[in-house]
């Protein structure tokens, strides 16, 4: 995680071989589920709002792009940005190593993407039609709509998001509690406790653990 081209290695690599780079498509990719027009399934919840095409993105999401790798199961939670960008926590990494071999599921499976960067250094950097500009957060910015284009960038059938922050960057469009579940822009998306939370709180982790074993039998078949 330290340098630009690894810092998402020390997050990934222990369960997934080097992939080739994903790369701006050339033309907008096909929307899923309501964006495409087609029935949502039972339960979704409807968005039909654009999603930003990579190449109109602020060049730390692009960069961020570049170095992550497709996924069918996609994991957030607030401070990973920051472990992305040059400040990795050690208990963080050691947390999802074990977390993911107690999984057990085959490399390839998992992929990481940030819900929130660091808050670049000018306004401009970040159109404003990407983000509330009352969103930052100790130093950090969430680009909702960036986010959920980077999840069908990454060919994500689920995703993971870890605590309320991080439910709130991506603008979900309803609160969950944890252990919760709803389908969304074509995603089950999973709300789980926060990960410096289960650090904390370990008697958490085995019911956390059993859940998410249980519900990503479904993307992974």
């Amino acid at each position: 995680m330290p340098s630009a081209a690894g810092c998402a290695g020390m997050i990934q690599t222990h369960v997934e071989e080097p992939r080739a780079p994903v790369r701006a498509p050339s033309r907008p990719a096909r929307a899923s589920g309501a964006e495409s027009g087609a029935l949502p399934a039972a339960g979704e919840t409807v968005c039909r709002e654009e999603l930003p095409p990579p190449e109109a993105w602020p060049p730390a999401w692009r960069e961020r792009l570049r170095h992550a790798r497709p996924g069918r199961a996609l994991w957030t939670y607030w401070s990973l940005g920051t472990d992305l960008c040059g400040h990795p926590d050690v208990r963080r990494r050691d947390f999802f190593r074990r977390l993911l071999m107690d999984l057990g599921h085959p490399a390839g499976t998992h992929t990481f993407w940030p819900c929130a960067l660091p808050q670049p250094g000018e306004p401009a950097d970040l159109p404003e039609e990407f983000r509330d500009p009352a969103a930052s957060v100790g130093g950090m910015l969430p680009a909702p709509r960036i986010f959920w284009a980077g999840v069908r960038a990454l060919k994500c059938r689920a995703v993971v998001l870890m605590g309320s922050a991080a439910m709130k960057a991506v603008a979900l469009p309803q609160p969950l509690p944890p252990l919760g579940q709803m389908m969304y822009r074509g995603c089950l998306v999973w709300v789980v406790r926060d990960v410096d939370m289960l650090l904390d709180q370990p008697q958490h982790y085995g019911p956390t653990l059993e859940f998410l074993r249980r519900n990503l039998q479904r993307v992974i078949r």
